[in-house]
C-alpha cells in the first residue's frame, strides 16, 4: 500500500489489477500458394525448404511426398515414396516426424525410416516393426518414442543406426490405460490417453525413463477430442467436451515448468458449432489450431492467463494439420492437399513489470515491450483511464505515470503499439 499522505502531498492512487490483463489485435493471414494432392493431405512437417506430406488416402496406399516450398507462391513436387507395412500388401502411414536427415513414419505396426537428404530421391533405409502399434510416434535426437502392442506400453528406440533401430527401453504408464498421444519437450515426454490423464516422463536417460508427474485436465471426455502442443514452459490443450447433452470446446493453457505441480493458468471457450481441433502448432505469441471444416483458429497467448482469439480463417476444404515456420503457415488439407499462408499480423505489445493484484502509488514506472517480427514499430502510446499521456518511438520503453492526482481505487493503464503500416495492438491492465 502507498505511504500515508502528508499535508503537501495528495494520497497516491492505488492501481490494482483485479483480473486478467487484456490483449487486443488482429491477425491477417494471406493465402499465397497451394499444391494439389488428389488424395488430400493428413499431415505436414517442414524441414528447410521442403514440406513433407502424408497423403489422405486412408482406404488404400498412403505415401510420403516431398514438396519444394523455397518459392511458397509456387510449391513444386520433388518425389514420392510408398510406406511399406510388414503385414499387408498396401501402404499405411499414420504419423510423421522429422529429425536431421531422416523422416520417421508410423506405419501401423512400428515405423519406417526415410532418408530425406536428397528430397528428389527419398529412400527407405530401415525400420522398426516390433511394436505392433504404429499410430503415433515422437522423435528426440536419435531416439523414437512410440506405443507398443495395444497402446498399453511405450517403447524407446535408438535410431542412431537408422538401418537397424534397436529398442533400448520401455515404460508402463501409471495413470494411463491406453496411450493415444506423445509430445516431447526438453528431456520430458508428455503422454496422454484413457483416464483423461497426462503423464510426464523424464527421458534424460532414454534407456530408463522415470515417472515425473501427472495431471488431469479434461474430465469425462473422449480421448480423440484432446489435442495438445508443448511450447517452452506452457502446454496448450484444446478440448471438445461432451457431457450428457452439453458440448463445449475449450482452449486451455497449463504451466508445466514443475512436472509435479502442473497448473492451469488460463483458458477461453471456443465458439460453439466448430469442429474438433485436430492439429496444433505455435509461433510465439500465436497458437494455430486446425479445426477441420471450421478452418484455422488463431490464438494470442502472449498473456498465458488471458489467451485471446485474434482470427479465424476458413478453407474451402478440411484443415487436418498445421505447421508454423519462418513466417508461413503450412496446412494439410484433407480435401485438396497442401495450402500455404503468410502471416501478416499486427504488432504485439505488453506491459512487462505490472502484474495482477498489484497496488502501486506515487511515480510508477510502466515498462513496455512491443514487437512486430522483422518489421518496425512506428510508435507506442500510453494511456491512463483512457486518456493519452505519452508516446514513444521505441519498441522497448518506459513510461512514467504520476498516480498522485488520481483518487484511490482501481485504474486502467493501457498501451497501443503501431507498426509502420499503421496496424495496431493494444494491451490493458485495470
Amino acid at each position: 500500500y502507498p505511504a500515508v499522505s502528508t499535508p503537501d502531498e495528495k494520497k497516491p492512487a492505488s492501481l490494482r489489477v483485479p483480473g486478467n490483463a487484456s490483449v487486443s489485435e488482429a491477425m491477417d493471414v494471406q493465402s499465397i500458394g497451394a499444391y494439389n494432392i488428389p488424395d488430400g493431405a493428413r499431415q505436414v512437417r517442414v524441414w528447410g525448404n521442403y514440406a513433407y506430406i502424408i497423403d489422405g488416402n486412408i482406404d488404400g496406399d498412403m505415401e510420403l511426398q516431398a514438396i519444394d516450398v523455397s518459392n511458397p507462391f509456387s510449391p513444386r513436387h520433388t518425389d514420392t515414396i510408398w510406406i511399406s507395412h510388414p503385414m499387408i500388401s498396401s501402404s499405411l502411414a499414420n504419423h510423421l516426424e522429422i529429425s536431421g536427415r531422416y523422416a520417421y513414419v508410423a506405419n501401423g505396426y512400428g515405423f519406417r525410416v526415410i532418408d530425406i537428404s536428397d528430397p528428389a530421391d527419398l529412400k527407405d533405409v530401415g525400420g522398426f516393426e516390433e511394436a505392433a502399434s504404429g499410430s503415433i510416434l515422437e522423435v528426440k535426437g536419435s531416439y523414437v518414442l512410440l506405443p507398443a502392442s495395444l497402446n498399453k506400453e511405450m517403447y524407446i528406440v535408438d535410431v542412431s543406426n537408422p538401418a537397424v533401430p534397436v529398442k533400448i527401453g520401455s515404460y508402463d504408464p501409471q495413470k494411463i490405460t491406453f496411450l493415444w498421444q506423445i509430445e516431447i519437450s526438453g528431456h520430458y515426454a508428455y503422454l496422454y490417453g484413457y483416464n483423461e490423464s497426462f503423464e510426464i516422463i523424464d527421458i534424460l536417460s532414454p534407456g530408463t525413463p522415470v515417472f515425473a508427474g501427472s495431471f488431469n485436465c479434461c474430465g469425462n471426455i473422449n480421448q480423440e477430442d484432446v489435442t495438445y502442443h508443448v511450447n517452452g514452459k506452457y502446454m496448450y490443450i484444446t478440448v471438445l467436451s461432451h457431457l450428457a447433452q452439453y458440448y463445449s470446446n475449450y482452449f486451455r493453457v497449463y504451466n508445466i515448468s514443475n512436472p509435479q505441480a502442473v497448473q492451469e493458468v488460463g483458458n477461453y471457450e471456443i465458439p460453439a458449432n466448430s469442429d474438433i481441433v485436430v492439429g496444433i502448432d505455435a509461433s510465439d505469441p500465436y497458437v494455430f489450431c486446425a479445426q477441420g471444416n471450421s478452418g484455422v483458429r488463431v490464438v494470442n497467448a502472449a498473456v498465458p492467463a488471458s489467451p485471446i482469439e485474434v482470427g479465424v480463417f476458413n478453407l474451402p476444404g478440411n484443415a487436418y494439420d498445421i505447421v508454423a515456420s519462418g513466417g508461413y503457415l503450412y496446412v494439410a488439407d484433407l480435401s485438396t492437399g497442401l495450402k500455404i499462408f503468410k502471416m501478416a499480423s499486427s504488432p504485439t505489445v505488453k506491459i512487462t513489470n505490472l502484474e495482477s493484484g498489484q497496488y502501486v502509488g506515487g511515480s510508477v514506472d510502466v515498462q513496455v515491450q512491443a514487437y512486430r517480427g522483422s518489421d518496425c514499430i512506428g510508435k507506442v502510446e500510453f494511456y491512463a483511464d483512457g486518456q493519452k499521456l505519452d508516446e514513444s518511438g521505441y519498441s522497448t520503453c518506459t513510461f512514467h505515470w504520476n498516480s498522485i492526482p488520481y483518487p484511490d481505487g482501481n485504474h486502467s493503464l493501457s498501451v497501443i503499439a503501431y507498426d509502420t503500416a499503421n496496424r495496431t495492438a493494444a494491451y490493458e491492465i485495470y
